[in-house]
């Protein structure tokens, strides 16, 4: 009977001992994958008016951003599929491909109806 009295304060001693973290990074992944996939987009099918097999070096010194990185990526998958070669520096290169971004981003508008979630 003192077995029994004792196993529910078992339990919720090892209840307790538990810890939640979380991260909060500078994007969600909602639009970590709007990004990634505007990028693709962007990119399908391009083209450069040289011939196919012209070695390209992609200057993306103006081009920054949080997410550029991986549009960067997209643009030198996309001009490799289109038959181009990717040029290691200027020198090397039959043409330059300069990249500049006006906005890369998302535009977030929130709304809550009734009464917020509040914590306690």
């Amino acid at each position: 009977m003192k077995a029994f009295a004792l196993l529910p304060l078992a339990l919720l001693g090892l209840a307790a001992c538990a810890s939640t973290s979380e991260t909060y990074p500078s994007r969600t992944a909602t639009e970590q994958l709007l990004l990634a996939r505007a990028a693709d987009q962007a990119v399908e099918g391009l083209t450069l008016p040289i011939p196919a097999g012209s070695r390209v070096f992609v200057d993306d010194t103006y081009f920054r951003a949080e997410s550029s990185p991986y549009a960067v990526s997209a643009i030198r998958n996309a001009l490799s599929d289109a038959g181009y070669a990717l040029a290691p520096s200027k020198a090397e290169a039959d043409a330059v491909f300069e990249l500049r971004a006006g906005a890369l981003s998302l535009e977030q508008m929130r709304r809550v109806f009734g009464l917020p979630d509040m914590r306690v």
